[in-house]
């Protein structure tokens, strides 16, 4: 089993390292995405990245934040259970081999009383083309969470990549 899982994340690895970057939202990484942080109001609200990925730009924007709010809601104590269950069906006919494979999901989510108050800061994203997989879509999300759900006015925190001849000359 070891020897499974080790494989499988060398694969991954091998995958990764062979993906080429097609386009992306800026042509450096933002302060936050090397861990650099904003200074915010620490007693109102703290700061979270998280990443997504899609087919599409908007599934992987969409996916991260579902990562934040699947990350804030577990801190809280909403449990989420569920099964997965896959049927694969095959066809070898005259030569010509053919996959379908059907997925049936159900989760059951325990969410007495939550709620999540966020804005999202800043975004970066990279468009990827994998040899195996095609275009894939990265999205890194900055985000605000408020301690208290009912906040209703989010620090202004703006980045900036054009800093001008000033930041050069020390």
């Amino acid at each position: 089993m070891r020897k499974v899982i080790i494989l499988t994340i060398a694969f991954v690895c091998i995958l990764q390292t062979n993906a080429q970057v097609l386009n992306k939202s800026e042509n450096s990484l933002p302060p936050w995405r090397k861990g650099e942080m904003p200074k915010i109001d620490n007693s109102r609200f703290y700061l979270k990245v998280f990443q997504g990925e899609g087919k599409t730009l908007r599934e992987a924007r969409e996916n991260a934040i579902l990562g934040l709010i699947s990350d804030v809601a577990s801190s809280k104590g909403v449990t989420i259970t569920g099964k997965q269950e896959a049927e694969i069906r095959t066809k070898n006919l005259s030569g010509k081999y053919s996959e379908e494979e059907k997925t049936t999901s159900t989760y059951t989510i325990n969410s007495e009383g939550f709620n999540i108050a966020f804005e999202i800061l800043d975004e970066y994203w990279e468009e990827q083309n994998t040899h195996s997989s095609g275009s894939r879509f990265y999205c890194w999300g900055l985000f605000e969470v408020a301690y208290d759900n009912n906040v209703s006015k989010f620090d202004k925190i703006h980045y900036t990549t054009n800093y001008g001849f000033g930041t050069t000359v020390k």
